[in-house]
Parts: C-alpha cells; sequence; structure tokens
C-alpha cells in the first residue's frame, strides 16, 4: 500500500524466523506504518530509500522505519510526539504537528511504545515496540 502512494523504493528486511504475531489493531498499526513512511519520505531526498524492518526477541516485536532523510535536532527529540509540535528544520508549511502524536496515542492504545533515535543529516528512524502474542504449542 505505501509503495503505490509513495514514489521511493521500500525496503522490507523481514527475520527468517517463524511466523511473528503482534499483539496489535491490524488498522491502527496500518495506519501509523502509513504515517511514518510518509515522513520518511517527505524528509528525505527523492531516491533515499526507506526501510522497515522487523526484529524479534521474546518480550517484544519491534518495527522500525528507517530513512535517510534532514534527522530531527537533538533538542526536538524529547516533544517530537507531543501535539502541534514539529521540528525547527522542518520546511515551513509541511504539516501541522499532529501526525507523530496520533502515532504514539494509537501505538500506546495497542499497548507499545514509539521510540526515536536520530542524526542531523542522516536520518531517523522510528521504532514501533510491540508485546508479541504468545502461542501455545499444539503437539
Amino acid at each position: 500500500l505505501a509503495q503505490s502512494t509513495q514514489q521511493r523504493s521500500i525496503v522490507l528486511l523481514l527475520p527468517d524466523s517463524a511466523e511473528l504475531i503482534a499483539n496489535a489493531d491490524p488498522d491502527r498499526l496500518q495506519q501509523v506504518l502509513l504515517n511514518l513512511i510518509e515522513n520518511a519520505c517527505k524528509y528525505s531526498g527523492p531516491q533515499a530509500p526507506v526501510e522497515l524492518a522487523l526484529l524479534s526477541s521474546p518480550d517484544e516485536l519491534t518495527i522500525e522505519v528507517r530513512d535517510q532523510g534532514i534527522g530531527v535536532p537533538p533538542e526536538d527529540q524529547e516533544r517530537i510526539f507531543e501535539r502541534f509540535q514539529r521540528a525547527t528544520n522542518a520546511p515551513a508549511g509541511e504539516g501541522s504537528g499532529l501526525g507523530l502524536s496520533v502515532v504514539r496515542l494509537l501505538v500506546e492504545g495497542m499497548g507499545g511504545q514509539v521510540s526515536l533515535r536520530s542524526q542531523l543529516g542522516r536520518g531517523s528512524v522510528f521504532s514501533l515496540h510491540l508485546r508479541p502474542v504468545e502461542r501455545a504449542d499444539h503437539t
């Protein structure tokens, strides 16, 4: 869906392990991922790929949306998920500052957390931390 709306390469990095299921609402998760992918595309150069990576541990599934964009200044990173907050280096007229606050609300509503790692001029990684669904073995 994201590749059909964005004119850029979106690379999926998936583990070789068995099926992984997150404790998440599929529609909300889709909305969150589309928002993060749209932001990654908006703030990256036109040829820069966007990566989606799924990482797993016994206690957590992490979905990372990685870009090679402008990055978020360190002084803005704490507040970037608050309503009406935009990074000070964001181009004028590009959004209302609500998207990432909605992302945080939706992820927290699914029992997860969202975090950011970013370096100016090198890009950002938005990470969704979700609980895996525990599956009983039926042997």
